[in-house]
């Protein structure tokens, strides 16, 4: 409901009044509607102990491109493991959760099969590309209830594959 009393014409003022449940204080927010962007891939990093952390928030048309620019940076870290964070991630394109295998399975190994009614249904899909951070470094992939669709295909493909483990929930699937 409130998302809607919030949304309107761009470049527009709305003024937000929000009451502070134990004071009663009431308080106004004047806001500018505007475009929201929202990252693919909101954050990455390296802790203490030379672990990366990559977060995915779904799969769109730039996922792959912002996962490959995550794991280059990462790479120059020098990394001795990897966290792939798919907790709540709802999905999206195969294509990107392609993409992303793609960059952290060797080069000619077959990812994921589709198969439908006709045989000109059934596609094998395989790595086209070398891994961006070498083969022997560890991963992990976090899982949860709400993770779902590109999601499930990138982690349960790492884990057939023997290059990850999943870690977390049973996925909504």
């Amino acid at each position: 409901e409130v998302a809607k009393l919030i949304k309107g014409e761009l470049e527009t003022e709305v003024v937000l009044h929000i009451i502070r449940p134990y004071t009663k204080q009431r308080l106004e927010f004047p806001l500018t509607r505007s475009n929201i962007k929202i990252n693919d891939v909101p954050y990455w990093g390296v802790d203490d102990n030379n672990i990366a952390y990559i977060r995915i928030n779904r799969f769109s048309k730039n996922t792959a491109k912002d996962f490959r620019k995550a794991l280059l940076e990462l790479k120059e870290q020098k990394i001795e493991g990897l966290v792939i964070d798919l907790r709540s991630n709802s999905g999206g394109l195969l294509s990107n959760a392609i993409s992303m295998l793609d960059k952290i399975v060797d080069r000619g190994v077959p990812i994921l099969s589709t198969k439908g009614r006709l045989k000109r249904s059934n596609k094998t899909f395989s790595s086209r590309a070398n891994p961006i951070i070498d083969p022997s470094i560890p991963i992990a992939v976090l899982i949860n209830k709400s993770s779902a669709s590109a999601s499930e295909i990138v982690a349960g493909a790492l884990q057939d594959l023997d290059r990850a483990v999943v870690i977390g929930q049973k996925s909504f699937g």
